[in-house]
C-alpha cells in the first residue's frame, strides 16, 4: 500500500513539477506568455494520455508480439514527444514525461517491453548519478548552511507532515510511515528546475550548489532509510514518536465477535478471492486481511474482513488469528511471513515465497506448505501433459476448459495480490 501511495504523491509532485518547468523556461515572463506556455505544455501531456488509450494497444498488435519492435516503438514515442515539445516551445523534460504518460504499464501484457525499459533506465539513471556527483563542489560556508536547511525540509519534514497527513486520511500507521520515508529523497524534477533556472541566470551559483549538494546528501540517505524502513518505522514506534491508532481499523471492519476455528486469508486479491470463494463453497468461516482502498468495495461483500495492515500485531489479534484452523498468505512478503510465523504453534500456516530457498526456510521454521508460482506452475504443466499423452481430455476440451477460466478469472482492476 505505501508504495502505492508513494507512487501516487511522486506523480501529483511530478505534474507541479512540470508547470515549474514550463514557467521557468518562459523567456519574456507576462501572463499571456505564461498562459500559452502552459497550455502548449498541457496539450502535449494530453496527447500522451491519449496515446496510451487510443493507440498504445495498437502499437502492440502492429509489433505481432515482438518485444524488441515493442522497445523501438517506445524510444520512437519518445523522439516523437521530445520533437513535439519543442516544436511547440516548451521544454523537452515535458516531452520526455509525456512519453512516459503515453506507454502502456501493464506487466502481464508487457512484460517484455517493462524489462527492456527497465534496463535502458538503469543505464542512464547510472549515468544520472555520476552527473549529479560531477557537479558537487568543494562546499563554502554558505553552501554548507544552505544544503543542511534543505536536507532537514526535505528528510526530515517532509516525510514527518507526509506520515500526519497520511494518517489524518485513515492509512495505517505503518503505511504512513514508511510512505513518509519514501519521499526523502531531493527529486529529479528538483534538479532539473535548477538547472534551468541557473542557466536562464535566475539562481545564483551557491544557491546551485547548495541544491546539488542536498540532492547528492539525500539520495545516499535515502538509500538506508529505504533499506531498513521496517527498522526506521518500529523504532518511531517503540520511542513512542508514532502511537498507534485503531480507530480506522475498527471502523472499516467486521468480524463477528464470537470466532474460532476460520480461516484468515491474508490479501484479497485474484488469489485471496479466489481462496474465499472456495472456503464459502465449503461452508468454512472465513476472515480476509487487505489494506489496499481499491479492493475495500470488493472486501465489504465477504461475511468478515478487517482492513488494514497485517503487519500491524493489531489487525492480526482483530482477526483472531491465533484461534484460526488455517492461515493463507498470498503476499510474497519475507518480513510478513515471518511474523504470521510467531502466531500459536496450533495455528498452520500456508505461505507464499518466489524462490525455493525462502519456501525452505519458511517450511523450517514452521510452516505447513509454501507456494512457489514457477513450482506450481510447472506441476500444473506437468498433469496438463499427462492428462493429454493419456488421453483423459482431448486437445479441444483442454483449450475450451482454459479460455473459459482466463475468461473468469480476471483479475481485479488493481490491487497487488
Amino acid at each position: 500500500m505505501h508504495s502505492r501511495l508513494a507512487e501516487s504523491i511522486q506523480f501529483v509532485q511530478d505534474l507541479l513539477a512540470i508547470v515549474f518547468v514550463i514557467a521557468v523556461a518562459v523567456e519574456t515572463v507576462t501572463p499571456g506568455s505564461v498562459a500559452v506556455a502552459v497550455g502548449s505544455g498541457i496539450a502535449v501531456l494530453v496527447a500522451g494520455v491519449l496515446v496510451n488509450r487510443l493507440l498504445f494497444d495498437r502499437l502492440g498488435r502492429l509489433a505481432g508480439g515482438s518485444d524488441e519492435l515493442m522497445i523501438v516503438s517506445v524510444v520512437a514515442l519518445l523522439v516523437a514527444f521530445l520533437a513535439t515539445a519543442e516544436f511547440a516551445g516548451v521544454s523537452i523534460v515535458v516531452g520526455a514525461f509525456a512519453a512516459g504518460l503515453a506507454v502502456r504499464g501493464d506487466r502481464a501484457e508487457y512484460i517484455g517491453v517493462m524489462n527492456g525499459i527497465d534496463s535502458i533506465t538503469t543505464f542512464f539513471a547510472a549515468v544520472f548519478f555520476m552527473t549529479v556527483g560531477g557537479l558537487v563542489a568543494v562546499p563554502t560556508p554558505t553552501v554548507l548552511l544552505t544544503a543542511g536547511v534543505l536536507v532537514l525540509l526535505t528528510a526530515i519534514v517532509k516525510p514527518a507532515v507526509t506520515i500526519i497527513v497520511a494518517s489524518y486520511r485513515g492509512y495505517t500507521d505503518r503505511s504512513a510511515v514508511l510512505t513518509g520515508l519514501s519521499l526523502d529523497q531531493v527529486s529529479e524534477f528538483a534538479l532539473i528546475i535548477a538547472i534551468e533556472a541557473l542557466l536562464l541566470g535566475l539562481l545564483l551559483q551557491s544557491v546551485f550548489d547548495a541544491i546539488i549538494l542536498a540532492a547528492a546528501v539525500t539520495m545516499i540517505s535515502s538509500t538506508l532509510t529505504s533499506r531498513h524502513s521496517q527498522w526506521c518505522y518500529r523504532l518511531l514506534v517503540e520511542s513512542g514518536v508514532v502511537q498507534h491508532r485503531h480507530e480506522s481499523v475498527d471502523n472499516r471492519s467486521s468480524v463477528p465477535e464470537t470466532l474460532s476455528d476460520h480461516v484468515v486469508i491474508v490479501g484479497f486479491g485474484r488469489r485471496g478471492q479466489q481462496l474465499a470463494d472456495r472456503c464459502e463453497a465449503l461452508g468454512q468461516p472465513v476472515v480476509v486481511i487487505e489494506n489496499d482502498p481499491a479492493l475495500l468495495e470488493q472486501l465489504e461483500s465477504t461475511p468478515a474482513y478487517v482492513f488494514g495492515d497485517a503487519m500491524e500485531p493489531y489487525v492480526r489479534e482483530k482477526a483472531a488469528i491465533d484461534t484460526a484452523t488455517l492461515v493463507i498468505s498470498t503476499i510474497d512478503f519475507t518480513p510478513l511471513s515471518e511474523q504470521l510465523l510467531t502466531v500459536d504453534d496450533d495455528v498452520d500456516l500456508i505461505l507464499r515465497a518466489e524462490r525455493i530457498a525462502d519456501a525452505r526456510r519458511l517450511l523450517e521454521s514452521g510452516a505447513l506448505y509454501v507456494a512457489v508460482p514457477n513450482v506450481l506452475a510447472a506441476e500444473r504443466l506437468v498433469e496438463l501433459t499427462e492428462e493429454l499423452l493419456a488421453g483423459d481430455r482431448s486437445p479441444r476440451e483442454l483449450r475450451t476448459a482454459h479460455r473459459e477460466q482466463l475468461t473468469a478469472d480476471r483479475p481485479p482492476e488493481s490491487g497487488r495480490n
